[in-house]
C-alpha cells in the first residue's frame, strides 16, 4: 500500500511540475488579438466579452475535433510525414512518438504561425482572421492565397468549394475525393466570415 501511495504522490508532483511549465510557457505565445465569437464544433455562437485566449483555444479545440490525435508519425493524405493533430514534420524535426500534451503545444504554435502569416499578408482581423487561419491550417497557405486571389474575401461563399482532397497511390496516380468532413469545416469557416 505504501508503494502505491508513493507512486501516486510522485505522479501528482510530476503533473504539477508539467502543468506549471506548460502554462507558464503558454504565456510566451503571441496570442491573437481580437474579439471573436465563441465556437462550438458545428458553428460559432455570438457571445459578448469573449476573451482573446478563449477564442484562440476554441479554435485549437475545433482543429482537434477534426484532425484527431496520433501519437506516432503517419503519412497524411498528401504523403507528408505527420504527427499529433495534423502537424507536418519539418526538416530537422524527428518526433517518433509524442504525448497529447506535447501535440497540443505544437498545434497552438502552428496555428499561431498561420494566424500571424494571414494577418500580415492579408491585413484581416477578428473573425475573418480566425476563419482564414483555420482554412490555412487545414489546406495550407498556398491554397489560402489562391482562394483569396480567386475572390474569397469578396465572396465568402466560395470557401464552400474547398471540400476536396487528393491522394496519390504507389504508382503516382492522383485521385480527388469529396469530403463531407471538409465541407463541415468550410461551413464553420463560412459562418465566421459572415
Amino acid at each position: 500500500m505504501k508503494n502505491v501511495k508513493l507512486r501516486l504522490f510522485i505522479f501528482v508532483i510530476i503533473c504539477i511540475v508539467f502543468y506549471y511549465d506548460y502554462f507558464t510557457s503558454c504565456n510566451n505565445f503571441n496570442y491573437i488579438k481580437f474579439k471573436c465569437k465563441t465556437m462550438t464544433k458545428d458553428k460559432p455562437v455570438p457571445v459578448e466579452n469573449t476573451t482573446t485566449d478563449s477564442a484562440f483555444f476554441h479554435a485549437v479545440n475545433h482543429i482537434k475535433s477534426f484532425e484527431g490525435f496520433r501519437s506516432k508519425v503517419y503519412l497524411d493524405n498528401d504523403g507528408s510525414p505527420t504527427i499529433g493533430y495534423g502537424h507536418h514534420l519539418r526538416q530537422g524535426e524527428n518526433y517518433q512518438n509524442i504525448s497529447d500534451s506535447l501535440a497540443s503545444i505544437i498545434l497552438e504554435q502552428d496555428l499561431q504561425k498561420y494566424l500571424d502569416r494571414v494577418e500580415a499578408k492579408h491585413k484581416v482581423k477578428g473573425d475573418t482572421l480566425l476563419a482564414l487561419g483555420l482554412f490555412s491550417y487545414n489546406c495550407g497557405p498556398g491554397a489560402l492565397d489562391r482562394a483569396i486571389d480567386n475572390g474569397l474575401l469578396d465572396n465568402p461563399q466560395k470557401i464552400l468549394q474547398y471540400c476536396h482532397y487528393k491522394t496519390k497511390d504507389k504508382a503516382g496516380n492522383i485521385t480527388v475525393h469529396k469530403s463531407n468532413q471538409l465541407l463541415t469545416r468550410r461551413k464553420y469557416e463560412f459562418a465566421l466570415l459572415n
